[in-house]
């Protein structure tokens, strides 16, 4: 579904377009040690296809629907590009990324799709169309902690129209319906720009869905980057508000003017939101809607919890406006979901804490470009045979980062659990040495292996 620059697109590309490009974080590693960091060609043959059909610019193996060739001349799919080319070649070491800006990383899931506001009629907004492009990233990582329970969201949106959009506004949108749909509170933590959906009481029952029972989970979704000013300077956060299902005027949006209304502060009939009660109606404006911990009761407190709400079918919106987007002009939302179970502890007495620490964690990965740590590379051997003996040299070059054996990383986990409890923990993995095994024969497999 990509938009050619003068905004426009046919309905056989958007057809040609319209499916999701996926690829594994093994296969990558596989096409990475094929090709010895894009020092040797690699055979088509012994390419993953998911990799040949990243819709990369310049791949002219990118299929689209029902495996449609695509002609991809511009850039879509994001790549490292090894030999530097331009052009996405996975024979010459090329392989898919998160994104362009953070050179090399790969997660252990990926998938890309693209599409635009000019393919269809809108009947959900009635809204007139605009000439947007919206490149997705999805992904996640297989891990042994809280990263492994979350979800990752990039889009990269441009103006392909010739208008100019004054008071513009990005929202990111969630229905969470947290097992039962029905009896879910919802609120937000403003220092993280994070929306979080929680259960209403102790036990998640069974509705129309699968309920999780006793000790429901919490479900948060950080506003990692929003669109920027004219300026550079990124707008983040700028309203946080929620819904029923229902057709009030505090519910579902049902026109253009409801949706601009709802992301730029303010409901269906235009007044703004307000502090206390459901956000509507009151005398203090404010844009964050139950910004306060469900734990807190005490007076001037604002949650669904202080309030004595009734659970429901909640719907919740992520703002950041307003902004100008020019022709041609393009910015970044990404979003992190991240999923905690707390045990012992559920509905307004949960544990938000460990929702926090799972978010800021996820925060600390995207400020470290997705980069998990780095081991220290393995050291260059050199052997010496001599009689009944053998003289063995390790060494690592310039180049490596464990030259003069100082390799050091920094644990953005232990950093942040450092800060968070205001304890003085070890927050680096140095290196500590090598481990040698010697095999009993030849008929042995090899094996290896390091202390960090």
């Amino acid at each position: 579904m990509q938009l050619k620059p003068t905004g426009t697109v046919t309905k056989q590309t958007c057809n040609n377009y319209d499916r999701f490009w996926e690829v594994s974080g093994s296969d990558i590693d596989q096409l990475i040690a094929a090709s010895d960091n894009g020092t040797s060609t690699v055979p088509q043959s012994d390419i993953s296809s998911n990799i040949l059909q990243w819709p990369a610019k310049g791949n002219t193996n990118a299929t689209g629907t029902q495996g449609t060739t695509i002609n991809v001349t511009d850039d879509l799919a994001p790549f490292e590009d090894v030999d530097g080319d331009g052009q996405y070649d996975p024979t010459q070491g090329d392989y898919p990324i998160i994104n362009e800006n953070c050179s090399g990383v790969y997660a252990d899931q990926m998938i890309f799709w693209v599409f635009n506001d000019k393919g269809n009629i809108h009947t959900e907004t009635g809204g007139q169309a605009i000439g947007l492009e919206i490149k997705a990233t999805a992904f996640a990582f297989n891990t042994s902690d809280e990263v492994n329970n979350m979800t990752f969201y990039r889009y990269q949106i441009t103006n392909e129209s010739s208008t100019k959009l004054n008071d513009a506004y990005m929202g990111q949108w969630v229905d969470p319906d947290l097992g039962c749909f029905d009896d879910d509170f919802v609120g937000c933590d403003t220092t993280r720009e994070l929306g979080i959906v929680y259960n209403g009481d102790a036990v998640d029952e069974d509705c129309a869905t699968k309920g999780y029972g006793s000790n429901p989970p919490l479900l948060g979704v950080d506003y990692f980057e929003g669109p920027n000013k004219v300026n550079g300077d990124e707008l983040g956060m700028s309203s946080f508000l929620y819904y029923n299902n229902d057709f009030s005027v505090t519910g579902n949006p049902e026109t253009a003017v409801h949706y601009y209304n709802y992301l730029s502060g303010f409901w269906k009939d235009g007044s703004p939101f307000t502090y206390g009660g459901n956000g509507y109606g009151g005398s203090q404006p404010f844009p964050y809607m139950f910004p306060s911990d469900p734990s807190n009761q005490s007076s001037g407190a604002w949650s669904e919890c202080s309030e004595g709400n009734t659970p429901a079918d909640r719907r919740f919106l992520q703002s950041s406006g307003p902004f100008t987007l020019a022709p041609g002009a393009v910015n970044d939302i990404t979003i992190g979901v991240t999923w905690v179970r707390p045990p012992n502890q559920s509905g307004c007495a949960a544990d938000f804490d460990a929702l926090r620490r799972a978010d800021d964690k996820a925060q600390s990965l995207f400020d470290n470009c997705f980069d998990l740590i780095d081991r220290p590379d393995a050291p260059s051997l050199q052997i010496r045979e001599m009689d009944e003996e053998l003289v063995i040299k390790l060494f690592n070059e310039p180049s490596s980062n464990n030259y003069k054996e100082q390799y050091e990383s920094v644990d953005p986990d232990a950093a942040l659990a450092a800060e968070f409890d205001s304890v003085d923990y070890d927050t680096t993995y140095n290196f500590q040495g090598y481990k040698l095994y010697q095999l009993r024969d030849a008929a042995q497999s090899f094996f290896g292996g390091f202390c960090a």
